[in-house]
């Protein structure tokens, strides 16, 4: 198989490993008017991709895609042994209110994924957020107890060999999320 982009052309079977995060539908470009034709372009690229990722070269094939997600990651991180702080993920406001409460508003509260045009930043609750539990009823949010020290740590798991980050505290108290802090 030979593929051809904007900018190369490479040969599938020269590929050793393909890895992937988040897999979206492909992009049709805009050339292509008919509705008929934006979908038969869109699902012939759609079934290359995915039959790349399950693959022989599948680093993350789509299972392992499946099983990113935030909610899956908290069941199993238990069964492997790390513990994680107490969690909420909830759509009912009623329901996370009385989780803040709880923690005496000690608690962070983020997304599971995030729009593809911006991230969204876990954040340290703040009594100004308040007012926003009457939207949650639109979109489950993840709440969690929050845990404060001098690192974060980010741990990649593949199979059974765990690849581990520590990243630093900066200066600024501003950030809980170690991606938005520039002191770090």
């Amino acid at each position: 198989v030979r593929l051809l982009d904007d900018h190369r052309a490479f040969d599938l079977d020269e590929v050793d490993a393909v890895s992937t995060r988040r897999v979206g539908p492909a992009t049709v470009p805009p050339s292509i008017l008919g509705v008929d034709q934006r979908s038969f372009v869109a699902a012939e690229w759609r079934d290359l991709l995915y039959g790349l990722l399950d693959g022989p070269h599948a680093v993350s094939p789509l299972e392992a895609q499946r099983s990113a997600t935030k909610p899956a990651q908290l069941a199993r991180a238990p069964r492997a042994g790390l513990t994680i702080p107490d969690t909420l993920i909830t759509s009912d406001p009623l329901e996370a209110g009385g989780f803040i409460d709880e923690h005496g508003g000690r608690v962070v509260h983020k997304t599971m994924n995030g729009p593809r045009d911006r991230l969204l930043a876990t954040l340290r609750w703040e009594e100004r957020h308040r007012s926003d539990l009457a939207r949650l009823p639109l979109v489950p949010t993840i709440f969690q107890e929050l845990i404060e020290g001098p690192r974060d740590l980010r741990v990649t798991v593949i199979g059974t060999t765990c690849y581990a980050a520590s990243i630093e505290g900066g200066t600024s108290a501003k950030h809980v999320d170690s991606r938005l802090d520039v002191d770090v």
